[in-house]
């Protein structure tokens, strides 16, 4: 756990106080006079973020972000025949907005495009 108070004039300033697991990652932060957590995460077995706050995160088998749903209701979608990390699709499940991905052949590294529907 941290603890770092910072300088006000004329009266005590802010303390936040920022605790760890056991990895080393942010769990918590708070803030004087406050019982409840500003910031709480929790990771998974593998160290993805499976909650910060309100948020919930889900992945698949490779890992890779599939849903956040708090604030923001997003969906990802990966191809399924290539491992290349890239997403293929994004759903915003809230305005229900669609979104395509796409790299050209002919040079993957340098362009690529998104289609918004």
């Amino acid at each position: 756990m941290l603890t770092v108070k910072y300088p006000d004039v004329g009266s005590t300033g802010p303390t936040y106080t920022y605790a760890y697991d056991t990895m080393g990652r942010p769990i918590t932060l708070t803030g004087n006079n406050q019982n409840v957590p500003w910031v709480n995460a929790q990771y998974g077995l593998s160290g993805e973020l499976l909650s910060l706050n309100s948020e919930t995160r889900t992945y698949n088998s490779r890992l890779q972000l599939t849903r956040i749903i708090g604030g923001v209701n997003m969906e990802y979608r990966y191809s399924p025949t290539q491992n290349n990390g890239q997403i293929t699709q994004q759903k915003d499940w809230n305005t229900g907005a669609n979104g395509d991905f796409f790299m050209p052949r002919s040079s993957p590294s340098k362009t690529a495009g998104r289609n918004r529907s």
